[in-house]
């Protein structure tokens, strides 16, 4: 069998609750239902952190944040991705970003041969396509996505794209653009009207491509999100920059943490719903292993066995962080299982120990710890000091001073 095409597609700040597919009273997102109709669902999947470069780095190398070592929007990325795995095996490489902060500048181009990212505020924009609808992105790489992609479609491919359009901000363009009609799904920064734009015209314009370029049954589709966010589970101090109290995504709850992940390929099978816990970690050797590489050396797993198997049956931690102190009201790292959540906030000193079986929505701690539960915290606890023990090698200079000028306009300081 020739070897298979790569679509990995990120969706920035995308809570998988808030998809048809995940939850049918949810606004209707058709493009994704046909995807995981066709596919697979993975039903609890565990972001690496809820700020984007972090979990990006997480995706594209299968690494926690303290073996990637991007740890804040500064952060460069130092260890291979899966872009140059695949790279040295013969694939074209390709990736078109919604936000700069996934940029050269910061090492998000490793293994890319072809990398589009935003460079001024103009990009975002409405774009169209002769007398077809018009599709919409957060930088200016409609046209050459879909170019690279017909110029690209007789060698096998990985091809990564970033759509920015769900993001908290995002909407103040496009209303402005008429794109997004005001008042209707108004809430929490038209996040609904968002989800559904994105659904309906980016994700559906992607399969079209692959379909009419006769792309469709030798590719696979990769879904997920980099983080979630909070609608009003847990209180959050109002935000004066973005001038908004919700959405925000600056904890280690779960609101922020869960994200979608949809797989589509061949041999994969279809209508497959997976329970159980996944990592972000996970993508990474799921897409080597899908290339008949292998993963050696990763901190994820490949999720394919779980696939065959129908469920989660390993064991699997996730870690997390968010360290950056100039967003959110606390320095944070966390470590889940299946059945228990321990946030730490270096910040205040202080640490919450969730039992998720009993408290799914992490409203209300455990009080007092059995003896096992005491175990647990206090080997979760000695993972989290070991991983502050690990560098981060942060830019500096002018590539510094650009990120904190594009952190200040996303309203993150």
């Amino acid at each position: 069998m020739s070897r298979p095409n790569i679509v990995l597609v990120t969706i920035d700040e995308v809570r998988p609750d808030h998809l048809s597919c995940y939850e049918p009273s949810a606004v209707q997102t058709p493009s994704l239902e046909r995807i995981a109709e066709d596919g697979v669902l993975f039903e609890e999947v565990i972001s690496s952190s809820c700020l984007t470069p972090i979990s990006h780095a997480s995706i594209l190398t299968g690494l926690n944040p303290p073996n990637h070592g991007v740890r804040s929007p500064f952060g460069k990325l130092q260890r291979r991705t899966i872009a140059e795995r695949l790279q040295a095996e013969g694939y074209e490489t390709a990736a078109f970003v919604g936000v700069n902060l996934l940029g050269r500048a910061t090492g998000f181009s490793r293994g890319f041969a072809f990398f589009d990212e935003p460079t001024t505020r103009t990009s975002w924009r409405e774009t169209s396509y002769g007398d077809e609808r018009p599709v919409l992105w957060g930088n200016e790489c409609s046209r050459s996505l879909f170019s690279w992609l017909e110029h690209n479609r007789g060698a096998p491919f990985f091809l990564w794209t970033h759509y920015f359009e769900c993001h908290e901000g995002a909407e103040k363009h496009l209303l402005r653009e008429g794109v997004l009609a005001e008042g209707h799904l108004a809430a929490f920064c038209y996040y609904d009207a968002k989800i559904r734009l994105m659904d309906s015209v980016l994700i559906d314009r992607l399969l079209c491509a692959l379909r009419a370029l006769g792309l469709e049954r030798r590719t696979h589709l990769v879904i997920t999100s980099d983080h979630g966010t909070n609608l009003g589970e847990h209180a959050l101090p109002f935000n004066e920059t973005l001038g908004i109290r919700y959405p925000q995504h600056v904890t280690l709850h779960d609101c922020d943490l869960r994200v979608p992940l949809i797989l589509k390929g061949p041999g994969l099978p279809s209508g497959k719903r997976i329970p159980g816990m996944a990592r972000s970690i996970d993508i990474a050797p799921t897409i080597l292993e899908m290339c008949g590489m292998d993963a050696d050396g990763l901190d994820g797993v490949s999720l394919l066995p779980s696939i065959e198997r129908g469920e989660q049956t390993r064991h699997l931690t996730a870690y997390a962080e968010e360290l950056f102190r100039s967003r959110g009201p606390g320095d944070y790292q966390c470590v889940r299982d299946a059945a228990y959540k321990l946030i730490i906030d270096r910040r205040s000193n202080t640490e919450l120990l969730y039992d998720l079986l009993e408290s799914p929505n992490e409203e209300a701690p455990l009080d007092s710890l059995s003896a096992g539960e005491q175990r647990l915290a206090a080997n979760w606890r000695r993972y989290c000091d070991s991983a502050l023990e690990l560098p981060a090698e942060d830019l500096s200079g002018d590539d510094r001073q650009r990120i904190v000028s594009r952190l200040r306009h996303l309203g993150y300081i």
